[in-house]
Order: structure tokens, then C-alpha cells, then sequence
């Protein structure tokens, strides 16, 4: 589900700019785990069983936004 925004900021001088500001939030996740990840010890990448994943560093929501060309991720 998306939720698509719109902003618009002027400019107070006497050449008016208006500059429209698209929004939309591309993931909402209300509970995923942050971990600290380990430097690889191997060639072979990294691998979930060396992050402790019975205590992660914290639990919260996540959301993706893209606003104009950005993309912006809020923990």
C-alpha cells in the first residue's frame, strides 16, 4: 500500500517559484530487526548465523519514501 503526497513551497520575491515536492512511500513495515553485522571472516560472504540474531541491536518500524529522486529510509 502507497500513500502518494504533495507539497508546494513558494518563493516570497516578486519572480514567484513554485517548486512541487512528489512523495510517496514505497514499504511500511511496522517491526524488523537491526543487527550488527561482522566483518567477513571468509571469502565466502556473510552469513545470518554469525549476527546474534537472538539479540538484535533494535527493533522498529521501517518506512521507504521516495521524494522526488531521492529515496529516504526511517528507521
Amino acid at each position: 500500500m502507497s500513500d502518494d503526497h504533495q507539497s508546494i513551497s513558494a518563493n516570497s520575491g516578486k519572480d514567484e517559484e513554485v517548486h512541487v515536492v512528489l512523495e510517496q512511500t514505497i514499504l511500511k513495515d511496522e517491526e524488523v530487526f537491526v543487527y550488527r553485522i561482522p566483518p567477513m571472516m571468509t571469502s565466502g560472504g556473510h552469513h545470518a548465523e554469525n549476527w546474534n540474531l537472538a539479540t538484535p541491536l533494535a527493533t522498529c518500524s521501517l518506512h521507504v519514501i521516495q521524494r522526488d529522486n531521492d529515496l529516504l529510509i526511517q528507521l
